[in-house]
Formats: C-alpha cells, sequence, structure tokens
C-alpha cells in the first residue's frame, strides 16, 4: 500500500505533465478549481486515477467534497483501497 504522499504526488504529477504546463504549483490542499481544472480534466483526472492506482470510484466518491482537491481525492481512494 502507497502512502497518502504518494498519491498526491502521483496525482500532482499528472496535472502538470498531462493537464497543464509542468511549471504551474499545484500544492495538495489547492482548490482543483483554482488552478483551473474543469470538468474534462477532472474527469481525465479520475481515470488516471483509476489506472494509476488500479480502483474504482463509484459515483458516491464522486461528490465535491472528494474533488475539491487533491489532497481530498487522495484520501478517498486511499480510504478505498483499505475498504476493499
Amino acid at each position: 500500500m502507497l502512502p497518502k504522499e504518494e498519491f498526491e504526488k502521483r496525482m500532482i504529477a499528472f496535472i502538470q505533465e498531462e493537464l497543464f504546463e509542468e511549471d504551474v504549483e499545484i500544492l495538495p490542499e489547492q482548490s482543483l478549481e483554482s488552478i483551473g481544472v474543469q470538468s474534462i480534466e477532472l474527469m481525465e483526472l479520475v481515470f488516471f486515477v483509476e489506472r494509476e492506482f488500479k480502483c474504482k470510484l463509484k459515483a458516491s466518491s464522486l461528490s465535491a467534497e472528494n474533488l475539491k482537491s487533491v489532497r481530498a481525492l487522495s484520501n478517498e481512494v486511499y480510504r478505498l483501497s483499505f475498504n476493499t
């Protein structure tokens, strides 16, 4: 099992490398909306998380609260990893 910080690190790297410029600074607790993540990028991030961490995010996991930041999403992925 990866530590939560590793989930955050990989998600941030994906956002920087695939969705935006690599030089964009992203903090784990920063609102995804504040850095310009919109619905299409958010879905790409969800697909990445499912592939990268081999988990299935159900509709109940895709709440606004869980998708507000990298930290919130990594907390949900971490929680799901222990419930499987």
